[in-house]
């Protein structure tokens, strides 16, 4: 009896323990804070990237920003991180890294990606939405975690056409 008891005991404590090692490391979270490179630029690529030495960057570099001031990165202390979203014959989108978190086992970017609403206006001219961070430097695997925003270009059009009754409007001129 004794024994089977000291087994019990054993046996839930070390049920606990590992649900405290392993259900709680999503609850080790840090921050990381990062600093703009750009936006913009003139590679259509799609996708994201993790650059974490200068050859590799600098060619990433002469592509995306040609004429651009070369950006200063330690990459003894440092990773570049980007997100690329396309080239558009529209404008409406977007893309922005918004936060960067260091869990266990992993890196997180979260990025946000605007996209227009297709019933609503937008400008004709071509769009290639990017953003480049550089964060600390890391050997985990880094995930990118997306979110789509709500366009809200429909209610404006809305309120506009219970305010106006068009959506011509004379922007010059009586």
């Amino acid at each position: 009896m004794k024994g089977t008891r000291k087994n019990l005991i054993f046996m839930v404590g070390g049920i606990l323990i590992g649900i405290l090692l392993i259900g709680g490391s999503n609850y080790r979270v840090k921050v990381l804070k990062f600093e703009n490179i750009g936006k913009g630029g003139v590679l259509t690529y799609k996708g994201n990237i993790v650059i974490k030495d200068e050859v590799e960057f600098r060619r990433l570099w002469k592509v995306w920003y040609p004429r651009g001031e070369y950006p200063k990165v330690d990459f003894s202390k440092e990773m570049v991180v980007g997100v690329f979203l396309g080239k558009y014959v529209t404008g409406g989108m977007g893309i922005e890294i918004k936060k960067i978190e260091k869990r266990v086992g992993r890196i997180v970017v979260y990025v946000e990606k605007r996209l227009p609403n297709y019933e609503g206006m937008v400008v004709q001219m071509v769009s290639i939405p990017t953003h480049i961070v550089k964060t600390e430097r890391s050997i985990l695997p880094v995930i990118f975690s997306c979110y789509t925003i709500p366009d809200i270009g429909e209610r404006i059009e809305k309120w506009i056409l219970r305010k106006y009754g068009t959506m011509v409007m004379h922007i010059f001129g009586p």
